[in-house]
């Protein structure tokens, strides 16, 4: 079904296409397949496919090629699929690749070539495939035994590799260690131990000039040189197709076309395969332990030496955590839409013990009768979570059969559902609520990505009726749904709303700047906020930005006071912390490092630097921390405390050395922590300022102003403040000397006089403060004076006008 006979499939001379010819398609609102005949494989290659695909007119439907893979008895083991194309565009290659088969009873690939629908077809289009390549390569497999490729700074980190389908026993292995950056830690060569593999005809990578295994059975499968637009040069050409007419009389397309009949089900005829002398090849497994220089993420990749064929690249991604702060409660959590996909239960616990978590969203609409074993797993899965201090929170998404067969879309939103008459939801929901309520307090409507309440009917209505069924089952249970930054909030007529959290997330995501204005926005509306961050998309943005925007926008969601902090989808291809199959990628361990930081923190405010880095300073227990930046790399030198430690995003620590008195930072774009800095001198920062930050440009006469000082502590302390100005500045008087009980503050007046040189602008004025507590303190506030009454300033804005040309517009304003 979705695939008439009808359209039009055919082979076309075309000289602009590679290969001169090409397979067409022309739409007609179906979709459309085409297979080749089964071509043998062994497990011991890797393979890759090549197709140069052209498209016209597509809107809806989208043009892709693939591998499958069978056993001997032609039953379909797995697939890989290439990227899948739309619009029109002009001949592109495509590649599924470099594909080594898992199964160890493979024997047969197939190539389709598809045309397919989105949730609309095209009643027009067309969709050329043109210069069909299937390469065989050595196989290169590598892994480590952390299933999420994980390990701890103790650890003995193993690299296990498989290689397999090269001729040369004398080949090596090329093993290269990189950071988190790219750059190259190390490199070894070492020798294979190998072992003979007796081939099954089939033609070992890099012997050019061997015989090949399937002799001109038909065009589908015929030997030919590889042309230069192939880009591994050395593998075995197992199959070819161009648009050729010639190699025993039929078309380059027909074997496609005798096969296919717009039918993805056909399964091809198998090539026939004449005898010939079995080709010795060669595999071997080995073990690299390469030397690390701390926590971290790392990129190892790996290649064989000494082969004519160009190996497909094969990298392997890991993770090496440190201590990490030590810290409870936090607002941080992750929601897990998948469940137990692409980790099981153990090891997603495993996981997220190590992550800084407080709260873990976990989809638990079981089916109560199909799903006990699940059921009776996830609680064991809960308790441990418990055990570590986490809470759960259930997402009632993607229902059991027998609610969702009630809707004509494939999975129902939570609007859909409970926006009905109860008697239709409540006997499926009510066995979950008395099974899980006692380890699950709130409970949420949908996912994350759910808002269909809003703009919801009568939402108030609704959700007091969702409520009075969830009471039915415990009076302390809280509902809660998802909802739009850019909306309006809910609001209700009387009483307290049925709901008690909303999930906040909006697409783009927020920035951090526009993250702190919204939670300012709701701040008094009285409900939970949970909102939602998301790192920016990896094939759009460099590491160094997207790590630093995570960063920013965890802490100024932490700062302005959500209720609690949730990624959306760890695993998300683009915007996730791991790879889709569960292994770390280079953003976990930035979220480890914060989360695990800012658990438990208080906000302080910001710290005055000498050369003006944005930041963020926190109390955590009896020491302060700093998250610093400047988008201009600059180096701040100032006292911080005792035993400071410079904290990279992905966890290693280096100890700061003062240099007499002070501590010198290095500061870039991308965000960096500091630990260890002495609370009081770091609350004594913040606290210490002036009254008035700007005074007029009148020279030669004294500009009243006051010395704010705070004392911090639960005791009384004693010192002297020394005002250091610009030269030929003066001030009266230069020292002030205080006296301070706990908590007090003390507004000293002085002034200052200009001189006739000064012009407007902003001006240094540091404070050298001389302090005796529980030991005597000596370090510097450095704050920053306007001269000016800031009444005449530029304005600039910048546009582009009906020309697409940029116009910049200044206005002096008085």
């Amino acid at each position: 079904p979705g695939y008439p006979v009808y359209l039009e499939m055919k082979r076309i001379d075309d000289p602009d296409a590679p290969g001169g010819g090409a397979f067409w398609i022309t739409l007609d609102g179906g979709a459309a397949a085409a297979f080749s005949p089964l071509i043998p494989v062994r497990p011991v290659y890797a393979y890759v496919l090549e197709v140069f695909v052209k498209t016209q007119g597509l809107r809806h439907h989208q043009a892709y090629v693939s591998l499958e893979f069978l056993d001997a008895k032609l039953q379909v083991l797995g697939r890989q699929e290439s990227d899948k194309l739309t619009g029109t565009r002009n001949w592109q290659k495509v590649r599924v690749g470099p594909v080594a088969p898992e199964w160890a009873q493979v024997h047969w690939v197939r190539i389709g070539l598809h045309v397919e629908p989105g949730q609309q077809a095209d009643w027009k289009g067309e969709v050329g495939f043109a210069d069909v390549w299937l390469g065989q390569l050595p196989r290169l497999k590598m892994w480590v035994q952390p299933r999420t490729h994980l390990f701890s700074q103790h650890e003995r980190v193993e690299i296990f590799c498989e290689a397999s389908g090269f001729s040369n026993p004398a080949c090596q292995i090329e093993w290269q260690l990189y950071d988190v950056w790219g750059r190259i830690l190390s490199r070894q060569l070492q020798t294979l131990p190998t072992e003979p593999v007796a081939g099954n005809g089939a033609v070992p990578p890099g012997e050019a000039s061997a015989v090949g295994p399937v002799p001109e059975p038909n065009v589908a499968a015929r030997r030919a040189e590889k042309t230069p637009e192939h880009e591994f040069p050395g593998g075995a050409n197992l199959a070819r197709l161009s648009g050729s007419k010639e190699s025993s009389g039929r078309n380059a397309t027909q074997a496609f076309s005798e096969t296919a009949k717009a039918n993805p089900a056909a399964q091809g005829k198998p090539a026939p395969v004449e005898p010939t002398k079995q080709a010795l090849v060669y595999r071997s497994q080995t073990v690299w332990r390469p030397s690390l220089p701390g926590p971290g993420f790392y990129r190892v990749g790996c290649r064989l030496v000494g082969i004519s064929a160009r190996t497909p690249p094969c990298q392997l991604d890991f993770g090496v955590l440190g201590p990490g702060f030590s810290g409870k409660g936090g607002e941080f959590g992750w929601s897990l839409p998948a469940g137990d996909h692409p980790l099981s239960l153990e090891e997603l616990a495993s996981l997220l013990s190590q992550m800084g978590l407080r709260w873990v969203k976990y989809p638990v609409w079981f089916d109560p009768k199909a799903d006990a074993e699940k059921i009776e797993a996830w609680v064991v899965f809960s308790e441990r979570l418990n055990a570590q201090g986490m809470e759960m929170v259930g997402l009632l998404a993607r229902p059991p059969a027998s609610v969702a067969k009630q809707f004509a879309a494939q999975t129902p939103l939570a609007a859909d559902i409970f926006a009905m008459d109860p008697a239709r939801w409540w006997p499926v929901v009510e066995p979950v609520l008395l099974r899980l309520a006692p380890r699950i307090r709130w409970w949420q409507l949908g996912l994350d990505d759910d808002q269909s309440f809003v703009g919801l009917p009568r939402l108030e209505e609704k959700l007091r009726q969702v409520k009075a069924h969830w009471e039915k089952v415990g009076k302390d249970l809280q509902i809660g749904f998802g909802w739009d930054w850019v909306q309006q909030l809910p609001r209700c007529g009387q009483g307290p709303a049925p709901w008690k959290f909303l999930t906040f997330r909006s697409q783009p995501p927020l920035t951090a700047e526009e993250l702190t204005e919204a939670l300012a926005g709701s701040a008094s509306s009285g409900l939970v906020r949970w909102v939602a961050v998301e790192p920016l998309p990896k094939q759009e943005y460099p590491l160094e930005e997207r790590a630093g925007d995570l960063v920013r926008q965890m802490a100024a969601a932490k700062i302005a006071g959500a209720d609690a902090i949730f990624l959306p989808d760890p695993f998300h291809p683009e915007t996730g912390l791991m790879h889709p199959d569960g292994t770390a990628a280079e953003l976990l361990l930035v979220w480890r490092t914060l989360a695990q930081a800012l658990s438990g923190a208080r906000y302080l405010g910001t710290l005055p630097m000498p050369n003006r880095s944005p930041n963020y300073l926190f109390l955590r227990g009896k020491e302060a921390l700093l998250i610093l930046w400047n988008q201009t790399p600059t180096e701040e030198v100032l006292y911080l405390g005792e035993n400071v430690a410079e904290v990279d995003l992905w966890g290693r620590s280096t100890p700061v050395a003062p240099q007499g008195e002070l501590h010198r930072l290095q500061v870039g774009r991308l965000p960096k922590l500091v630990s260890g800095l002495d609370p009081l001198v770091a609350q004594w920062r913040i606290g210490c300022q002036m009254a008035t930050g700007r005074i007029p440009s009148l020279f030669g006469r004294p500009h009243p102003n006051r010395l704010q000082m705070h004392n911090p502590l639960d005791r009384g302390v004693s010192g002297v403040a020394k005002l250091i100005v610009p030269a030929g500045w003066t001030a009266q008087p230069e020292e002030i000397p205080f006296r301070l009980g706990p908590g007090e503050t003390l507004e000293a007046p002085f002034s200052l006089t200009l001189p006739y040189t000064a012009t407007n602008g902003r001006y240094p004025l540091v404070v050298d403060i001389r302090l005796q507590a529980d030991r005597p303190y000596a370090f510097q506030v450095h704050r920053w004076l306007e001269v000016g009454l800031g009444d005449v300033y530029i304005q600039i804005t910048t546009r582009l006008n009906a020309h697409q040309e940029l116009e910049v517009e200044q206005r002096l304003v008085n």
